[in-house]
């Protein structure tokens, strides 16, 4: 099933696919190409049968162009147990064997790491729609990577619940007043802070739009799905590097019993307060 969103969002979807941000696609040194997904290629590591996958466990097949085959690049480092990271401020991708063990972890993730030795388990619970939730915290760029992208997360599936509700009745000002609460307004000394309002409209657009393009059941299946959003269903995207200027995260949900054409991003974008400072503060917070 695919979920119809208006020609602008679609765009950016389909960008987000392609080049994982929105607006790389813009960036110098791409070109489009036509190639070939070969599932019947088959692959062995060290002698064992195997079978690279996305970080949501779903199966990858080779991409074969100009008679050249091509491999996902996380998933067959972690098979021969090779640490990744990526720079997306420099492009750089880096491949360290260095301390690698052999042994595959989530594709979702910035870099490589062993997982947790811990035997115990703390069942999830999906946070609370509601803006007096834990966003206030999120508001200024605090503690590692890592943290940020676990707290960050969290708030992506309040985000898709919000827009679930949305869908079904129309009403924005829930999600008008998570950003105005949590995302800096416009900032003069600043040339990529666009401010709360601008993303307010744009969500209102996106579900206009969404509800504009699909019939009443298609409508009420997505909506429902984004409602019942887990923290487990979420797959972490592109986490930049932080930099002098910025930090970004991005977030995404592929609702059962829809295509990928129907994934919905979530993104969140810290820029420096003011130039030369230490403090980072949220810019940016929407979906698409």
């Amino acid at each position: 099933m695919q979920v119809k969103k208006s020609v602008f969002i679609s765009s950016l979807v389909v960008c987000s696919l392609v080049f994982g941000v929105v607006g790389a696609g813009a960036a110098n040194g791409i070109t489009k190409i036509q190639a070939a997904l070969n599932s019947n290629i088959k692959f062995k590591v060290d002698g064992n049968s195997w079978q690279p996958k996305d970080g949501n466990g779903k199966n990858l097949s080779a991409l074969v162009y100009n008679g050249t085959t091509y491999l996902p690049l996380r998933s067959t480092a972690e098979a021969l147990g090779v640490n990744l990271s990526l720079n997306s401020a420099t492009q750089v991708i880096s491949l360290d064997s260095g301390s690698a063990n052999g042994i595959p972890y989530n594709d979702a993730t910035t870099s490589v790491a062993p997982p947790s030795t811990s035997t115990s388990s703390t069942p999830v619970t999906s946070p609370s729609t509601s803006t007096s939730s834990t966003s206030s915290d999120i508001k200024v760029l605090s503690g590692t990577t890592s943290q940020m992208t676990s707290k960050l997360k969290e708030q992506a599936v309040i985000l898709l619940k919000m827009y679930g509700d949305s869908l079904l009745s129309g009403d924005t000002s829930n999600y008008a007043a998570y950003l105005s609460k949590n995302v800096s307004t416009s900032r003069e000394n600043s040339g990529t802070s666009l401010g709360d309002d601008y993303f307010i409209n744009n969500y209102s657009d996106l579900v206009t739009g969404t509800k504009k393009a699909n019939s009443a059941s298609t409508l009420n299946s997505f909506a429902k799905a984004l409602q019942n959003a887990k923290l487990s269903d979420i797959e972490v995207g592109l986490i930049s590097d932080k930099n002098e200027y910025f930090q970004r995260f991005s977030f995404s949900f592929q609702p059962k019993d829809f295509n990928a054409l129907s994934t919905v991003y979530v993104y969140f974008s810290y820029d420096v307060e003011t130039y030369n400072s230490s403090n980072y503060i949220l810019s940016e917070a929407y979906v698409d």
